[in-house]
C-alpha cells in the first residue's frame, strides 16, 4: 500500500479548532468571552476515480480513517488490495484495482456526518458470526474508559468530538481517535489497528457513541468481538450482536455496566 500525503495527519491543535467570541451566562451575570470550537471539513472519497461519498470529518488521521472505512463497510477484506491512498485538501483519492463499479452504482452521494450509509451498503455480503474466547472484566473496562477519557483532549478543548480507542485483554492501548462524528472515530481506529497488521480478534473497541445497527456494523466487519460504550445501544444494534455473536457493553460508568 503505497500512501501519498498533501497534508499532515498530526495537525497541530490550532487547526482542528476555531476560537469564537460568546456571551457566556453564568450565576445571574452575563459575560464577554473566547470559547474554542472543534473544526468540520467536508473531504470527498474518490476510489478509482469514481466520487463514492462525502463525508464531514475532523481533519486529523484521514488515512486512517480511509482504511478503517473501507474494512468496516465490507469494501475490501485485507488492506493489501488497497494500491494508493492520496489524501488532498480537500478530498481523498484511493485505488483499488479489483474493484469494478457498474454504471448504476454510486450515481449519488450525500452529505454525511460519519461513516455509515444506511441500507446503501457496498458490500451485500453476509456479516460473518464470530467465534471468540475473549473475556474482559469490569475493572478492566473501567480502567480504560478513563483512558479513553484522559487522552480527548480535542473534547476537553471544545466538548465537540466523540472518542475511540482499541484495548487489549490488559487494558493496553493500541488505538485512539476524535472525531466530530461517532462512525468517524471508529473507522479511524480500526484503520490503525489493520494497518498494524494486528489480530483484531483478541482486542476491544470502546466509545462515546450510542450502538447503532450502523455502529454495531463496522465493529463487526473489523472481527472485533467486544464493543463497550457509556451509553445506550438501539435495538437493531442489539439484534445484530447477538446474530454475529458480538458481546454489547453499555452504560458502562463506573461502579455499573450492562452487558447485552
Amino acid at each position: 500500500m503505497y500512501l501519498n500525503n498533501h497534508i499532515s495527519n498530526m495537525m497541530i491543535m490550532t487547526d482542528i479548532k476555531q476560537p469564537y467570541n460568546i456571551r457566556k451566562y453564568i450565576d445571574g451575570d452575563w459575560k464577554e468571552t473566547t470559547e474554542n470550537v472543534c473544526i468540520e471539513s467536508n473531504y470527498d472519497l474518490i476510489i478509482n476515480d469514481r466520487l463514492i461519498a462525502r463525508f464531514t470529518i475532523l481533519p486529523i488521521q484521514l488515512e486512517n480513517f480511509v482504511v478503517g472505512y473501507l474494512i468496516s463497510e465490507g469494501i475490501i477484506d485485507n488492506i493489501e488490495k488497497i494500491k494508493l491512498i492520496q489524501v488532498g485538501e480537500s478530498h481523498i483519492h484511493v485505488s483499488i484495482p479489483e474493484i469494478k463499479f457498474t454504471k448504476e452504482e454510486f450515481e449519488t452521494f450525500e452529505l454525511r456526518t460519519s461513516g455509515y450509509k444506511g441500507p446503501l451498503e457496498f458490500s451485500t455480503n453476509p456479516i460473518e458470526p464470530l467465534i471468540t474466547t475473549l473475556e474482559i472484566k469490569p475493572k478492566i473496562i473501567f480502567k480504560t474508559q478513563k483512558i479513553l477519557k484522559d487522552r480527548a483532549i480535542i473534547w476537553k478543548e471544545t466538548g465537540g468530538t466523540h472518542q475511540a480507542a482499541i484495548f487489549d485483554e490488559k487494558g493496553n492501548l493500541k488505538a485512539f481517535a476524535e472525531d466530530c462524528g461517532r462512525h468517524n472515530a471508529i473507522d479511524k481506529v480500526i484503520g490503525m489497528l489493520y494497518k498494524k497488521k494486528i489480530n483484531p480478534e483478541q482486542y476491544f473497541l470502546i466509545t462515546t457513541g450510542r450502538l447503532s445497527y450502523g455502529m454495531v456494523s463496522k465493529v463487526a466487519r473489523a472481527k472485533i468481538p467486544l464493543l463497550v460504550s457509556n451509553t445506550a445501544p438501539l435495538s437493531k444494534g442489539i439484534d445484530l450482536a447477538r446474530k454475529v455473536g458480538i458481546k454489547l457493553v453499555c452504560f458502562s460508568r463506573e461502579p455499573k455496566l450492562n452487558v447485552y
